[in-house]
């Protein structure tokens, strides 16, 4: 079981193909009252990556700035270190904010691909997912991205 309870780095490349779903996910452990940490897609392409504490506090950072484009395949990175989360789109931040939690609730929810309950289903292809127990630097970041293009 891949608990994360700290510091993480979640990696994928994505191939996505809009829907009326409602934030569908590319990646996540548990959802709602089960929730530990998840990667979502957001209408328009922007991703939204979220941290539940313990006691049941989210944290959600969804930056606007880099969107999915498509039908074309792009790399989505978050990270994670303890006092801020950050976004990367094609190695690139697509921003960063300082959450509510200090750690991550434990999950006893699989780590799911593509779906994640109420959320709704990822309708595209996913590769090359990677999940760290560290948060990586933006040129680690950068790195994954250059060596899977």
């Amino acid at each position: 079981m891949l608990d994360l309870n700290g510091p993480m780095t979640l990696l994928v490349w994505a191939r996505y193909m809009p829907t009326e779903t409602w934030y569908p996910a590319l990646l996540g452990k548990g959802y709602e009252s089960t929730g530990a940490y998840g990667m979502h897609i957001r209408p328009g392409g922007t991703v939204w990556f979220e941290i539940d504490a313990p006691d049941g506090t989210r944290h959600v950072h969804h930056p606007t700035d880099l969107c999915l484009a498509p039908g074309q395949w792009s790399h989505v990175a978050a990270t994670y270190d303890g006092a801020v989360m950050r976004v990367y789109l094609n190695g690139r931040e697509a921003g960063s904010g300082k959450p509510v939690v200090t750690a991550v609730r434990p999950s006893p929810e699989p780590l799911r691909f593509g779906w994640l309950g109420s959320y709704g289903h990822f309708n595209g292809m996913v590769r090359e997912v990677m999940v760290y127990t560290r948060a990586m630097t933006a040129g680690e970041v950068f790195a994954r991205y250059e060596a899977g293009r």
